[in-house]
């Protein structure tokens, strides 16, 4: 199921509802093990479909606000614009951006 796409990688969710991505070939898409990017897939496809609201990550405690939106869950002028937190205001404890 396709959640979204940057200029370079695709996002979707495979047939177990696992996070996966592709640069080219859906035949060979990867599995996402980066716990930023997963957390922002499963946000995205929870905000996108209905039916998946219980992949919305949850939020622990300890889970840090985001660092790029200071909490506001994203920037209120451009809501098709996906902050690094997913737009949900906070990120997984520990967890960086890296490439895939």
């Amino acid at each position: 199921m396709p959640v979204y796409s940057d200029w370079v990688v695709g996002f979707a969710l495979n047939e177990d509802g696992e996070p996966v991505y592709s640069d080219s070939d859906w035949g060979n898409a990867k599995r996402l093990t980066n716990a930023r990017y997963r957390h922002i897939v499963l946000a995205e496809a929870a905000r996108r479909y209905n039916e998946l609201l219980f992949l919305e990550p949850k939020r622990t405690p300890n889970d840090p606000v985001c660092p790029s939106c200071k909490g506001a869950g994203g920037v209120a002028q451009y809501p098709n614009l996906i902050c690094e937190c997913g737009n949900l205001g906070w990120i997984p404890l520990g967890s960086v951006l890296e490439s895939l």
